[in-house]
């Protein structure tokens, strides 16, 4: 059996086996872990949830089964992930079930990601769109776990109405695809084509009326891999900066901003920065008129088009050139068109 040939049989046994995990929690979640509605809810009826359990344990079993049949399974960069992968699902998971303190679950999570940076130390530099290589020095591994742990309290905090973190599951899944080849690490490539086969089965149960939703177990785990990805991806250049890093942050990039976006809005109003709210960007479209559906599908053409832009970039041209202007007034544009409509869709919903 060719690796090409092994890597798609799993992808479709993937997509069948997520399609029967999530019926069966949806099931087992009506009698037992429903998300009922309040106040800061965006949706008006009690839905189980839980279905990011089977869609990670899917994914992630058959990146598995595929690192064993490769005798890749002890490569210390990709136990780690797997280690911290685990770490996240397990606390998320809990997290559904009991409900644990911030403090805890935020310490998991820098643990599990100090596990894969140990293995898979971040760049001393980076390159960034239009100001060149940027060296980090010191600053490169507080950075690093930062935007890990961040990425993954993030993914989280944008998973609120039906679909939207399972396209944007989707799109960054496919781009790393596209990376992996791009760097000669197809094992990750295959990690990326069965989040995203997983996460477009899950789709079909969580598209908007939603029948269950994917809970912290899907949302912070699918926040942890996109971001550690990465680091484990570019271990093999710790000198020579490559955009690799600049790209893996494109591929998620309308999670990035609009939880950014917020949090920044919100302390400059001095509101609590960790209590329950409904202000980001697309939880205003939905209050503002917006439909579920609708919103879930202008973030996944957001997504589709700064992916697209730093796949682009990734693979051509210097990020202090033509391309990396192209990917900041692109980018830019986008995100002042969305900030626009919230903002006049709010005023329209409040007269």
């Amino acid at each position: 059996m060719t690796t090409n040939y092994l890597v798609w049989t799993l992808a479709g046994l993937c997509v069948g086996l997520t399609l029967v995990g999530v019926e069966l929690m949806r099931r087992w979640s009506t009698r037992r872990l429903l998300d009922l509605p309040n106040a800061r809810s965006s949706h008006t009826r009690p839905t189980p949830r839980g279905g990011g359990l089977p869609l990670m344990v899917v994914a992630i079993g058959c990146w598995k089964i595929l690192l064993l049949l490769t005798a890749a399974l002890l490569w210390p960069r990709h136990l780690t992930l797997l280690c911290g992968i685990g770490m996240v699902l397990v606390v998320s998971w809990l997290d559904d079930l009991y409900v644990l303190r911030f403090k805890t679950r935020l310490l998991v999570h820098l643990a599990a990601a100090l596990l894969v940076l140990l293995a898979s130390p971040p760049p001393i530099a980076v390159l960034l769109p239009g100001l060149g290589t940027i060296p980090l020095g010191l600053l490169a591994w507080p950075l690093a776990l930062v935007w890990i742990a961040g990425m993954t309290n993030a993914y989280n905090f944008m998973d609120g109405i039906d679909g939207i973190a399972g396209v944007q599951g989707l799109v960054a899944g496919l781009a790393w695809v596209y990376l992996g080849s791009l760097v000669w690490a197809p094992l990750l490539g295959a990690l990326g084509l069965y989040v995203a086969m997983a996460c477009a089965a899950f789709l079909c149960f969580n598209w908007s009326p939603a029948r269950i939703f994917m809970g912290d177990v899907g949302s912070a785990t699918l926040g942890f891999l996109f971001a550690a990805l990465p680091f484990v991806a570019e271990a093999g250049f710790p000198v020579r900066p490559t955009p690799l890093w600049v790209a893996g942050a494109a591929v998620v990039w309308p999670f990035v901003f609009d939880t950014g976006f917020t949090l920044v809005r919100r302390w400059r109003r001095g509101e609590d920065l960790t209590e329950a709210h409904r202000s980001h960007l697309y939880q205003r479209l939905v209050i503002a008129g917006w439909s579920h559906a609708r919103t879930a599908l202008l973030y996944l053409l957001w997504a589709a088009t700064t992916a697209g832009l730093g796949l682009a970039m990734a693979r051509g041209a210097a990020w202090s050139g033509p391309a990396g202007s192209v990917w900041a007034v692109v980018s830019g544009i986008l995100v002042w068109a969305l900030v626009v409509v919230v903002e006049r869709r709010g005023a329209g919903a409040k007269r």
